[in-house]
């Protein structure tokens, strides 16, 4: 296969493309640092007694303690919709799977679209719409960790509205960690 010379606009349209992907690839990890925040509170929340929060919060942030790890403890958590929880952790695992393509895989920009490669050399075309998508899935995810830990802290989510953050003093939850 001979190499093929691109012109200037052609370089700049493959540029543009690089930097598209180098955004995704941010704003991908940026979401799933998002939500593995939320997991850390979920598990610490419910499993942790109060005395241990902060010691066990650093072991969370050990290095070695995986993402996978962690929803696997999302799943043991004792809540009262199982199906909504088999169906988070599902989806957990398939955000965590795309967070590893855009943060490990190999990225190759041609002329029109940009794709990530796996070791398997096993594309994974990245576009508009592809990341849409996960960005789209992985909001819903967050929102609904996020909502579970509320419920748990005796707030209802419904009440939030669009809110997507709320400040609560500690000393006003129900119950957990400080």
């Amino acid at each position: 296969m001979a190499l093929k010379e691109v012109s200037s606009k052609e370089l700049k349209k493959m540029n543009v493309l690089a930097e598209q992907l180098i955004k995704r690839r941010g704003e991908c990890i940026h979401w799933m640092s998002e939500i593995e925040s939320e997991l850390d509170e979920l598990i610490i929340y419910n499993f942790i007694k109060k005395e241990c929060g902060k010691q066990f919060f650093e072991i969370l942030l050990w290095e070695d303690f995986r993402f996978r790890t962690k929803i696997r403890l999302f799943g043991e958590i004792p809540l009262h919709d199982k199906d909504t929880q088999s169906q988070l952790v599902k989806e957990l695992g398939k955000l965590a799977s795309i967070r590893n393509k855009y943060a490990h895989c190999l990225s190759i920009v041609t002329l029109e679209e940009t794709f990530l490669i796996n070791k398997k050399l096993k594309p994974y075309k990245v576009d508009d719409e592809v990341f849409d998508k996960f960005k789209e899935r992985a909001l819903k995810t967050l929102w609904a960790l996020k909502a579970i830990l509320l419920s748990q802290k005796g707030i209802d989510p419904k009440t939030l509205g669009s809110a997507k953050m709320v400040w609560m003093p500690t000393d006003k939850m129900k119950s957990g960690y400080s």
